[in-house]
């Protein structure tokens, strides 16, 4: 039996080792050897997922992030939201004032990407923990059952380049690219490798014009963007580290790359504008009765959902009064010069700090009412419904 169990050891290593030196000599993934060495790899490495610390990695820069304060919300009908909404939020509100902290930028060599951003390590499929953002254990361990199982069938996509990893949890929502993901790409295209790659999130229509057209006003061009096609294995990969922490902090410094956006797009003159929400969920029951009210009031109202990317930084500019529905396009705010009164709407049931923190961080007055619910939770739950406010009282919550 100790025999066995012996002989299981030094496959496993001889298993490991083979997969490292092929993947580092440049042999083919589709080699025999490597074929073999990623089976028995695959098939030796069958339990949970295990973290790593990230000791291995290299720690390329520590950028500063600013110490920061933040004030409690003006928040309207706090005392409609269930208990456990409430304090979720709270965490945050009260947390106030936020110290002075490192970003920290570390390089990992010879690693597989899955589910999401996941590094994992070559030899042992042990994840870093540094890349684990907004993951379950479920994530993790699905990671790697799609891992294992590409590495079985010989699918796995291979990059020799340095790679920027951009992708993360949240990555079809295109306020988390614009206040995550794309802040993390300016971030490490100061690098100045110049063959650097960068993964970016698989989106198509309105949301991938976006993404590469804001991405062109960093300086990056389509061709060095890498639509996350995991899992991956990367001889370089570069990670930003603690530059956000969703529902917990946000660096000021994530907001460096939309201004250096702002600043090339003409602004509109528009000083009031209402962002609708018409078509999706969670927009106000009577949506259509509240745009109205808003235009009669001299707002400009804006669908963010119809427009380029370009148009949407231009409309959000130069705006001094800012209302909508807690959503994707209020996360604009992050190019509107500081100063603007921001009113946002929400559902009782919706734990959310995202848009404090964004106008917190950019000098914005910043209001919440939250509103009560109607009609069938949809894809994200109760956070989804209808808001039931009457076109009097939102038009009074502004005031």
């Amino acid at each position: 039996m100790l025999r066995v169990l012996r002989r299981g050891r030094r496959l496993l290593q001889r298993s490991r080792s083979a997969v490292t030196d092929l993947i580092r000599t440049g042999r083919s993934f589709n080699d025999a050897a490597t074929r073999r060495a990623q089976i028995a790899l695959a098939n030796t490495h069958s339990g949970a997922a295990v973290v790593l610390p990230d000791t291995d990695a290299t720690i390329v820069t520590r950028l500063r992030s600013p110490a920061f304060a933040i004030p409690y919300p003006d928040l309207r009908n706090e005392d409609l939201m269930p208990a456990d909404v409430r304090d979720a939020c709270r965490g945050a509100w009260a947390h106030g004032a936020y110290e002075e902290s490192d970003v920290i930028v570390r390089r990992f060599q010879n690693v597989y990407l899955t589910n999401q951003g996941l590094v994992v390590r070559a030899d042992d499929l042990g994840i870093y923990r540094s890349s684990i953002s907004q993951h379950t254990n479920h994530d993790l361990n699905h990671g790697l059952d799609v891992l294992r199982a590409a590495l079985l069938r010989g699918r796995v996509n291979r990059f020799r380049e340095p790679m920027a990893l951009c992708f993360k949890p949240g990555h079809d929502n295109y306020g988390h690219w614009l206040n995550e993901m794309m802040p993390r790409a300016a971030i490490l295209r100061d690098l100045g490798l110049q063959t650097m790659r960068y993964i970016v999130p698989p989106q198509s229509g309105a949301l991938g014009r976006a993404l590469r057209d804001s991405a062109a006003l960093l300086g990056l061009p389509r061709r060095r963007l890498v639509p996350a096609c995991e899992p991956m294995w990367c001889e370089d990969v570069y990670l930003v580290e603690q530059l956000t922490h969703h529902g917990i902090f946000m660096s000021p410094l994530v907001f460096d790359a939309a201004r250096e956006v702002a600043a090339q797009v003409p602004g509109d003159p528009d000083e009031a504008i209402y962002v609708t929400r018409r078509g999706f969920t969670r927009a106000f029951a009577e949506e259509d009765a509240v745009a109205e009210a808003f235009q009669r009031a001299g707002f400009r109202v804006i669908d963010p959902a119809g427009m380029s990317f370009r148009q949407q930084v231009a409309a959000f500019k130069n705006a001094r009064r800012i209302v909508g529905v807690m959503g994707a396009g209020l996360s604009n705010i992050s190019f509107t010069a500081p100063g603007a009164r921001i009113t946002v709407f929400a559902p009782t049931t919706m734990a959310d700090t995202f848009y404090w923190f964004l106008a917190g961080l950019n000098g914005h007055t910043y209001r919440e009412v939250r509103c009560p619910v109607t009609g069938q939770a949809r894809r994200h739950g109760a956070k989804d419904m209808d808001l039931d406010m009457s076109v009097d009282a939102v038009m009074a919550a502004i005031l």
